[in-house]
């Protein structure tokens, strides 16, 4: 599912990117846009292990990472 979205990932992750829910996506309130929730906020996308994505909020100030299983993303996006 890479594409652009996670080329970031050798340099650290550095591109923004946006997730399209699936149909009974189970995923953390934080990640997702109150505005389209069918959609998550901006998100770095830290790593792509264990058949989930390691993400946080794109400026984040917290450390934080959530763990977001690839069942529950139907695409991935550059953000605008």
């Amino acid at each position: 599912m890479g594409g652009l979205p996670l080329q970031g990932f050798a340099s650290g992750g550095r591109v923004c990117t946006l997730m399209s829910w699936s149909d009974g996506a189970k995923v953390p309130g934080v990640l997702i846009d109150a505005a389209h929730p069918q959609r998550s906020v901006k998100l770095r996308v830290m790593a792509d292990s264990d058949g989930s994505y390691i993400v946080r909020p794109w400026q984040a100030k917290e450390k934080t990472v959530s763990f977001v299983p690839h069942a529950s993303v139907a695409q991935l996006d550059e953000c605008p």
